[in-house]
């Protein structure tokens, strides 16, 4: 998960990325938690989510390609 400030008028953004999470597929329901840092600024706020897939190949995870990753806006709040 991130989060990213956008400042629209001067075209600058800063970002905070909570840690990574790695999920083994299985059939278990699990609960995951993410730490975040606090943005700096406060102007337009979006919050996104990213899933990135890999596969396991011996004893190394190689991560697929871009196009099979996602990337979903959970939340915009814009404070001006």
């Amino acid at each position: 998960m991130a989060i990213a400030n956008w400042n629209y008028e001067e075209d600058k953004f800063e970002n905070k990325y909570s840690n990574e999470i790695i999920i083994e597929k299985t059939n278990e329901k699990i609960d995951i938690t993410f730490i975040l840092d606090k943005l700096q600024t406060k102007n337009l706020w979006i919050a996104y989510l990213f899933i990135g897939f890999s596969n396991k190949e011996r004893r190394k995870t190689k991560l697929l390609h871009k196009k099979w990753n996602t990337a979903t806006i959970i939340g915009i709040k814009n404070f001006q």
